[in-house]
């Protein structure tokens, strides 16, 4: 299931590109056992999360529009 995630008010936020990997909030877990073919551990499973405030953006992935651009001005 999806998690619900709130601001720090706890309204809704339904926006998918307002929760980020940089941003600040927490977590509710769900920690449990598991045995599968053979092989047991413990899991964590993500019940909530609660967004505090903005952060600067972890994910280094470049746009693809930039990757070329370059290559467009050879081009012309």
């Amino acid at each position: 299931y999806k998690p619900g995630v709130v601001d720090r008010s706890l309204n809704d936020i339904l926006d998918r590109d307002e929760v980020y990997s940089g941003c600040y909030g927490r977590v509710s877990l769900n920690f449990y056992a598991y045995a599968m073919n053979g092989s047991k551990g413990i899991a964590a499973g993500l019940n909530n999360i609660q967004k505090l405030e903005d952060g600067e953006r972890l994910a280094g992935a470049a746009s693809a529009a930039s990757d070329f651009a370059e290559d467009m001005d050879e081009l012309a």
